[in-house]
């Protein structure tokens, strides 16, 4: 099979077991994502029985306690002497009925003891959950905690896409609020990336909503203003007058307001903050608007008006591993203990899947390793090793994909989808949305 790797946006065609495979890895002070490729190139393990490891036991879940019993025996309480000789008596019955210990067979001395071969030196074990921890090593910091925050969850995931969005699990209702994350991702630290900041301009500039602008189902943001204000007036806007606070109105939660009073949104993509903790803790998420304030104002014999003065900005996002139906997984990366480097080749022939360029679950995946000199070892040209030295764990990677964490949520029934919310940003609106409503609705 052939693959393809992108290079300098060009393409070419190379053969999977070709000597060195390109990648990408932060350099320099700026840790800029650089490719490097030729003799800096990595090289591709010759083991067809090496992966990204799951087996570890997963951390204990805060909703979890131990029921393990101790089995240390218990000393015979001893209350006056009649007892106690009574006991010892007992005690001299025990330990005469117990089984003889078997003796330890002796050693032959290490002079006859026959040489065994060494065993051929193996890639450094990688499991999943060390990721985590190379997230910080190299600035992930939000990417890190959410992700062992997922690690440490009861089991909690939704069935399909559609509930997905929705925030609805296996068990057909909304995720419980220990799922349901308002703190961790904030506008500080989301607008230090210039995508983010371009997003919410877009959404909100300055201070100005597109109201005619329709979302996917062809509704314009000023009919889901219109809507939403209506839910939060409800079956009283025929008499209500003053000032609408919709996060009070809400009982202050966000998913609450999310639901009756957002109306609309901007969708960002990780490929304009590729490789980054945005991209790690986010990936693909989008930036949402919702009433915040509307003035409502009513007169005698004419319509009522509503005035949306303010808006919420706020991003929302599912944590998750999910995939879109057959498809090939999404690639994460090349991990080990202290990062992660990118792939061209897997990368490109993950997007390929998706251009109906290659079958639809078509993958290109095995552990690579950076090496500065060439490696009979590392080349497969010597499959039984003449290596000294065993291949060190800063220099191999494992590829891992968003199946790893279903699989590893199926071996250990453990691993929670969270509902991520950032803070809310009040935004005035300098041209406020304004809209009539029928006195007799």
């Amino acid at each position: 099979m052939l693959a393809f790797i992108t290079t300098n946006e060009c393409f070419y065609l190379v053969q999977p077991m070709t000597k060195k495979v390109p990648y990408y890895t932060p350099v320099g002070l700026m840790k800029r994502w650089t490719l490097q490729n030729g003799d800096k190139g990595c090289q591709r393990l010759p083991f067809d029985d090496v992966a990204l490891s799951i087996d570890r036991p997963a951390p204990a879940s805060p909703k979890r306690t131990s029921t393990a019993i101790s089995q240390q025996p218990t000393a015979r309480p001893v209350t006056d002497p009649l007892k106690k000789m009574v006991t010892d008596i007992m005690d001299l019955h025990d330990y005469l009925a117990a089984p003889v210990p078997v003796k330890p067979a002796k050693v032959a001395p290490a002079a006859l003891v026959q040489p065994q071969a060494k065993p051929p030196a193996r890639p450094p074990a990688f499991d999943l959950q060390d990721i985590p921890s190379a997230m910080r090593k190299i600035g992930w910091l939000k990417s890190a905690e959410l992700m062992e925050r997922w690690f440490k969850g009861v089991l909690n995931y939704s069935p399909d896409k559609t509930s997905e969005s929705k925030g609805i699990n296996q068990h057909s209702v909304r995720y419980p609020a220990e799922f349901v994350d308002t703190e961790t991702i904030t506008w500080d630290w989301l607008l230090t990336y210039p995508a983010v900041a371009d997003g919410l301009n877009t959404l909100v500039q300055p201070g100005e909503i597109d109201s005619t602008k329709v979302n996917e189902s062809g509704v314009s943001a000023y009919s889901n203003a219109k809507k939403s204000a209506l839910k939060l007036l409800d079956a009283q806007y025929r008499t209500f007058t003053g000032e609408i606070d919709a996060l009070a109105a809400c009982k202050g939660d966000i998913w609450a307001l999310h639901d009756r009073c957002q109306f609309q949104l901007n969708k960002m993509g990780f490929l304009s903050y590729l490789n980054s903790d945005l991209a790690g803790a986010l990936g693909d998420f989008a930036i949402y608007a919702a009433i915040a304030y509307a003035k409502v104002e009513r007169q005698d014999f004419v319509p009522h008006t509503v005035t949306i003065t303010h808006v919420y900005a706020y991003v929302k996002d599912n944590y998750s591993f999910s995939d879109a139906p057959g498809k090939a997984s999404q690639y994460l990366g090349h991990w080990n203990k202290n990062g992660v480097i990118f792939s061209p080749a897997t990368i490109t022939v993950h997007l390929a899947t998706y251009l109906r360029l290659l079958g639809a679950r078509t993958e290109l995946d095995y552990p690579i390793a950076r090496s500065t000199t060439d490696n009979p070892y590392l080349d497969g040209t010597d499959a039984m090793l003449t290596l000294g030295d065993p291949l060190k764990a800063e220099d191999v990677f494992y590829p891992a994909r968003n199946r790893d964490f279903r699989n590893w949520q199926s071996k250990h029934q453990q691993g929670g989808n969270i509902m991520v919310f950032s803070d809310l940003k009040l935004i005035r609106l300098v041209k406020p949305i304004k809209f009539a409503i029928p006195l007799e609705g």
